[in-house]
C-alpha cells in the first residue's frame, strides 16, 4: 500500500471527534444501539458492541478507505474515497477482495473487487491520555493471494484490544490478480 493511502487512513479515524461516547448493549452482537463520529469524508454510524466478559467497544464497519478499484481504477493504486454528506452505515462488513484462487475462501464470506473498507474497534469510554489510545492496524495475511478481515470480526478485538486501551483497524488489501500486479507495480 502507498505511504499516502497509509495518512488518509489515519487521518480518517484519529482525526475524527465524536469516536468515543458512553452506552451499553445487552445483545453482544445487537447493532441498534447507535454511536457517530465525523470523518473528514463525512459522517458515519456504527454500534456499541458489549462483549460477554463486559467490555464495551464503539464498532464501525465497512468505512470506505479508497475509491473502489473497479473500472478504470481496476489496477491502480488507490485514491482517497470520494466526501459523502448524509451518514454512511457502518454496521456490516463489507466484501472480502477477490482470492487469486476460490477455493482459498469460506463460502459465507461475499468477495467483490469493491472491497477496500476498514472496521474500527475502539473502546467506548474515552482515553485518560491526552494524545488518545493507540492504534493496531490489523492486515490479513495470504501472501497477496487470499485472506480476508471478516474472520477476525469484532467481539475478539474488543474482549483482547479494546479491553486494554486499543484501537483496532482491520483493514484488507486487493489480492490475487488484483493485488499481485498492484503491488508488482509499487
Amino acid at each position: 500500500m502507498a505511504p499516502q493511502s497509509y495518512s488518509i487512513l489515519i487521518l480518517l479515524f484519529l482525526q475524527a471527534p465524536g469516536i468515543f461516547v458512553h452506552g451499553q448493549t445487552t445483545d453482544p452482537f445487537d447493532r441498534s444501539n447507535p454511536v457517530s463520529a465525523q470523518t473528514q469524508y463525512g459522517p458515519i454510524e456504527g454500534f456499541i458492541h458489549a462483549a460477554s466478559d463486559g467490555t464495551s467497544s464503539n464498532v464501525f464497519l465497512g468505512v470506505p478507505y479508497a475509491k473502489p478499484p473497479i473500472g478504470d481504477l481496476r489496477f491502480e493504486r488507490p485514491l482517497p474515497p470520494d466526501s459523502w454528506s448524509s451518514t454512511l452505515q457502518a454496521k456490516q462488513f463489507r466484501n472480502a477482495c477477490i482470492p487469486y484462487r476460490y477455493a482459498n475462501i469460506n463460502a459465507n464470506v461475499p468477495i467483490s473487487e469493491d472491497c477496500l473498507y476498514v472496521n474500527v474497534i475502539a473502546p467506548s469510554e474515552p482515553s485518560d491520555d491526552p494524545s488518545g489510545y493507540p492504534v493496531l492496524v490489523y492486515i490479513h495475511g495470504g501472501g497477496f493471494w487470499y485472506g480476508n478481515v471478516i474472520r477476525a470480526g469484532f467481539d475478539k478485538a474488543t474482549k483482547v484490544f479494546a479491553s486494554r486501551g486499543l484501537i483496532t483497524i482491520t483493514m484488507p488489501y486487493r489480492v490475487g490478480l488484483y493485488g499481485k500486479i498492484f503491488y508488482q507495480r509499487l
